[in-house]
């Protein structure tokens, strides 16, 4: 019976209006941190930054309170460091801080395999090149065929198949072209490879793999190694066609002046 009187209380109402005041109280304080914390309410205009400089689309975005994280990028020559792709898009409306997803454009080039084999056809060279990337520019040599590979360059640098170049740089292709000229087979004969090379070059004949027998054992030694025979075989007035092969054979100890002894078996 107490507890029944004290429910139809004036205290009893006062409390329980305090308590549903207290309650309101904290809702509301509760409400007040959640909006403080979350920002909810701020919201942002997203710039465009596509087309920026990296650099400058960062800026663009910190002075709109916004973040930033990039989630791809690819290469493409020439344009380096620009963000090609955002999201949300510009003119979006997003919470303050939020992160905007960039896509750039790379600065550093992948690096791809240069895929080609001696002997095999231009465009087979230039399909395989071209679809890893590179640009491709042709230099022609009298050889013995027409439009076959004879070597490929990066610069200067002489590549071999497999070796890796940035995406997007341009190789050197340096593919035969056959002619009906005739020039004279030199003597080579006690001649370096270095003179060969340059003689074979000045009478527009190529060289073909050069063979050393067993006294090269350094690199020093493939320095100091002399021709001691040559393919085809040297003989006075002989002739042959422009952008024939011509092979030679090294070793060291060879002693007699070019012209003083003919090549040999």
């Amino acid at each position: 019976m107490n507890l029944i009187k004290y429910i139809f209380s004036k205290a009893f109402v006062r409390t329980l209006v305090k308590a549903g005041l207290f309650a309101l109280l904290l809702v509301a304080l509760a409400w007040f941190f959640l909006r403080f914390y979350t920002k909810h309410a701020e919201k942002v205009v997203v710039p465009k930054v596509e087309g920026m400089i990296l650099n400058e689309a960062i800026s663009k975005l910190k002075e709109s309170t916004l973040s930033y994280k990039l989630i791809d990028s690819t290469f493409v020559k020439g344009k380096a460091g620009i963000v090609y792709a955002q999201i949300p898009t510009d003119s979006s409306l997003v919470k303050s801080e939020r992160e905007i997803y960039l896509k750039v454009y790379r600065t550093i080039p992948p690096q791809k395999p240069v895929r080609f084999k001696v002997g095999e056809p231009l465009e087979i060279a230039k399909t395989k090149m071209l679809s890893k990337g590179f640009e491709i520019e042709t230099k022609y040599q009298p050889g013995e065929f027409n439009n076959v590979v004879l070597g490929a360059y990066y610069g200067e640098e002489e590549l071999k198949d497999g070796d890796l170049v940035g995406m997007g740089e341009k190789i050197k292709l340096v593919v035969s072209e056959r002619k009906s000229t005739k020039v004279s087979l030199p003597n080579l004969y006690g001649m370096s490879l270095d003179g060969v090379k340059s003689s074979l070059g000045a009478l527009s004949l190529n060289l073909d793999f050069p063979l050393y027998d067993a006294s090269v054992i350094s690199k020093s030694d493939t320095l100091n190694a002399q021709v001691f025979k040559q393919m085809p075989k040297y003989l006075n007035g002989k002739k042959i066609r422009a952008g024939s092969a011509v092979n030679v054979w090294l070793k060291l100890g060879v002693e007699a002046p070019v012209e003083d002894l003919p090549n040999v078996d």
